[in-house]
C-alpha cells in the first residue's frame, strides 16, 4: 500500500458527493448539538474525501453547515484515489475509533455546568459521574492458613498502604 499523504483545501459543498451506504446517523439531539458546537466554535475537524470529492467522512457536518447556510468547507484530500476497501475501513475507522472518558476525572476536575453545556445530560452526570452516596469506608478481608503467610503478606500491604493516608490496615490472629 502506498503512503498516503493528506493535503488540505477548500471545495464547495455542492461539488462534494456523499457516500449513500454511509451507516452513521444523529439522533435530533445529537444533530442539533453538532449544530450548536459549529455555531460557537466554526467548523474545526476537515471533512474527509477523495481526491474527486466523493465523502469518506464528515456526512453530519455537511448536512449542518450546509442547512446553516455555508457553502464551501475544508477538506482533507488524500494524495491518491483509496480504494473501494480503504474508503470502506476508513469509513467506519473515523466513526468507530473513539476514546471513552474518565468519568472520575470529569467528576473531579470538570465543572459540571461545562459538562451540561458541552452535552452530557442530567442523568449521564448523575449516573456516572455523581455517585448517589459515597461508601464512608471500604474494607478487605483476607483470611490465610498459616501465620507464616499472613506475615509476609502483611509486609507487603505495609508498603502499598503507606501510599495511602486515609488508609488504615489492621491484623488479626485467631
Amino acid at each position: 500500500m502506498d503512503d498516503i499523504q493528506w493535503k488540505y483545501e477548500k471545495r464547495l459543498i455542492d461539488d462534494l458527493e456523499e457516500n449513500s451506504v454511509n451507516p452513521r446517523r444523529l439522533s435530533k439531539k445529537r444533530a442539533d448539538e453538532l449544530k450548536k458546537s459549529i455555531e460557537d466554535f466554526g467548523v474545526c475537524q476537515p471533512i474527509v474525501i477523495q481526491p474527486e470529492g466523493f465523502v469518506v467522512g464528515g456526512h453530519q457536518r455537511i448536512r449542518s453547515i450546509k442547512a446553516m447556510g455555508y457553502n464551501e468547507v475544508d477538506c482533507a484530500v488524500p494524495s491518491r484515489p483509496l480504494s473501494r476497501e480503504e474508503v470502506s475501513r476508513l469509513t467506519i475507522i473515523l466513526n468507530k475509533v473513539q476514546g471513552e472518558f474518565d468519568f472520575d476525572m470529569l467528576a473531579n476536575q470538570w465543572d459540571p455546568d461545562l459538562l451540561v453545556a458541552s452535552g452530557f445530560t442530567e442523568e449521564e452526570l448523575h449516573t456516572n459521574i455523581i455517585p448517589e452516596q459515597k461508601p464512608k469506608s471500604l474494607s478487605i478481608n483476607l483470611k490465610f492458613e498459616n501465620e507464616d503467610d499472613l506475615r509476609h503478606i502483611e509486609r507487603e500491604l505495609e508498603m502499598m498502604i503507606g501510599q495511602f493516608p486515609s488508609a488504615q490496615m489492621k491484623v488479626k490472629v485467631k
